[in-house]
C-alpha cells in the first residue's frame, strides 16, 4: 500500500525499491507503518498526503486481489517470473534468466 500511496504522490518505484531493499529494516515488525511513514519522509514524500493516503488504506483491496491474483498463477515468493503463461520461481543469474527467456520465445514460435 506504501508504494501505491507513494505511485499517488508521484514515485511509485522510489517507495517500492526502498520497500524491496530494507525488508529486513520493516517486514514483520511492529510499528513497520511507522517505520514506512519515516522513509517516505527521508525520501521526499509530503508527509501529511502520505500519511492519510496509507492511513485511509483506499488501496488495501487492490493490493489483496494482486496477492490473490498471484497465489492463483502460482507465485509463493519472489522472485516469481511468469514468461508467456510459463512460471519460474527463485532467482536466476542474468545469464540464466536470458537463456530461460530465449528459450521461451524460440518454443512459442518468436512470439
Amino acid at each position: 500500500m506504501a508504494a501505491e500511496c507513494a505511485g499517488e504522490l508521484g514515485d511509485y518505484w522510489t517507495m517500492h525499491d526502498w520497500l524491496f531493499n530494507n525488508q529486513g529494516i520493516w517486514k514483520f515488525k511492529p510499528g513497520a507503518e511507522k517505520l514506512i511513514t519515516n522513509a517516505a519522509i527521508q525520501l521526499g514524500f509530503e508527509p501529511q498526503a502520505f500519511t492519510e493516503c496509507l492511513s485511509s488504506r483506499r488501496y488495501e483491496e487492490e493490493v489483496k486481489a494482486d496477492d490473490q491474483e498471484a497465489l492463483r498463477a502460482g507465485a509463493l515468493g519472489t522472485p516469481t517470473f511468469m514468461i508467456n503463461g510459463r512460471l519460474f520461481r527463485g532467482f536466476m543469474p542474468y545469464q540464466r534468466f536470458r537463456s530461460v527467456v530465449e528459450a521461451v520465445i524460440a518454443e512459442d514460435g518468436g512470439q
